[in-house]
């Protein structure tokens, strides 16, 4: 059985003097509470009120809970923050990257994927809106945009069917497209339970990583990232690890994707190593999307 986790993050692309990524601006309404992690031994005794709905006996569990996640959601919402270091014949960019998505109840959707040059000899800023309405695809983006992820358009909207854009991209833009089943993961770590405290009281988290295969995973994603990094070769993935984190009944946190591929624009070759987490507001939340367009 095929899982495919479609996870929804911001892009970051490097060819030498272009930095190209793809999510909405920058929504600073999500929640935020700090987190004090405690792991615990798999084998230690639980505090009696915690009481799990689930059984989660193993990393495999860990990582079947997740999909679940992502195939049951009514609703998206979510962000994206990280960082994307390319290395180039000229030296080193680092970029900070930032992506949202809300799926809404009605199945319409809205992806920000931003990022801002943080160090290096080249690279910019970038900002990338997209919305889905069922039929169609709606895309805008601009290289003027400040180092809080908020954008200036000068340009308006380009459009194409939502067939046209799939064949095109491979995957809908913002998102990344891995196949995950017994061929495609090569690994699995060890099983982990952490404490979480929020507001004083403490939670029951499981956490495991999983390693990709470097080729199987990323048939659809190689198509996404050779159009948007302009390489004139298919990207070949070195490295993809995933983290997954899962509440004590089975619902998916966030996870933490690390990712190495290179890749040949303007003659030349260059490495991006990426480091981003998505987090989770809620898979169940109503709400509707305003039409960005109006």
């Amino acid at each position: 059985m095929y899982f495919v986790l479609i996870a929804i993050l911001s892009l970051v692309i490097f060819s030498p003097a272009f930095i190209k990524s793809n999510p909405v601006s920058a929504d600073n309404n999500h929640n935020t509470e700090t987190e004090i992690i405690e792991e615990v031994d798999p084998d230690v005794e639980l505090p009696e009120e915690i009481d799990c709905m689930v059984s989660i006996k193993n990393a495999e569990d860990v990582v079947k809970y997740a999909m679940l996640s992502f195939g049951s959601a009514m609703t998206i919402d979510s962000t994206t923050t990280g960082t994307a270091v390319t290395s180039t014949p000229i030296g080193t960019v680092t970029q900070q990257v930032y992506g949202a998505t809300r799926v809404d109840s009605n199945g319409n959707a809205l992806v920000i994927n931003s990022s801002v040059k943080i160090a290096g000899p080249v690279g910019r800023n970038v900002y990338s809106l997209t919305y889905f309405d069922g039929n169609s695809v709606y895309m805008r983006d601009t290289t003027n945009v400040n180092t809080s992820f908020k954008p200036t358009f000068s340009q308006g909207w380009k459009t194409m069917t939502v067939p046209t854009y799939k064949e095109t991209y491979g995957i809908f833009a913002g998102e990344l497209n891995y196949t995950i089943n017994s061929s495609t993961i090569k690994s699995f770590g060890t099983m982990k339970k952490k404490l979480i405290e929020k507001n004083n009281q403490k939670t029951l988290f499981y956490s495991t990583k999983i390693s990709l295969d470097t080729k199987l995973s990323v048939t659809n994603y190689q198509k996404y990232v050779k159009i948007f990094s302009e390489s004139t070769k298919i990207p070949e993935f070195s490295k993809i690890d995933l983290e997954f984190l899962i509440d004590k009944n089975g619902n998916l946190i966030s996870y933490t994707v690390i990712e190495s591929y290179s890749i040949k624009s303007q003659g030349f070759e260059v490495t991006i190593n990426a480091n981003m987490t998505t987090s989770y507001n809620d898979f169940s939340k109503y709400f509707l999307l305003e039409d960005p367009r109006k």
